[in-house]
């Protein structure tokens, strides 16, 4: 594996234009070299519904594992969700597709 700049900002890019919905308030990235992984963090809004955001959730794990497939892509990645201060779902390569009635609780 190797870090690309040109990759990262690709991946980035489109994971922020996924999260441009009403009950994101910001999405944060990070590039950690010792792993070879980036970070993205979602701060949602507070009353953000669970549905919305396992939609949100299942549409990143798809994009993510089609342009950084698990052991072929240039880093590997993972993307935390948080609400009312509080981590609520973190997403790894490989997670499983969540149904949108399911409850999302901090971890």
């Amino acid at each position: 594996m190797g870090y690309t700049e040109a990759t990262y900002s690709a991946v980035v890019s489109k994971a922020k234009a996924m999260c441009d919905c009403s009950f994101v308030e910001t999405v944060e990235d990070h590039y950690a070299g010792y792993w070879d992984e980036l970070g993205l963090f979602i701060k949602l809004r507070d009353d953000a519904a669970d549905a919305d955001v396992i939609v949100l959730r299942n549409g990143l794990l798809n994009l993510l594992e089609q342009v950084l497939p698990k052991g072929k892509a240039d880093f590997t990645w993972q993307v935390g969700f948080v609400r009312d201060g509080k981590t609520i779902e973190v997403l790894f390569p490989g997670d499983e597709i969540r149904h949108s009635s399911e409850t999302l609780q901090p971890l």
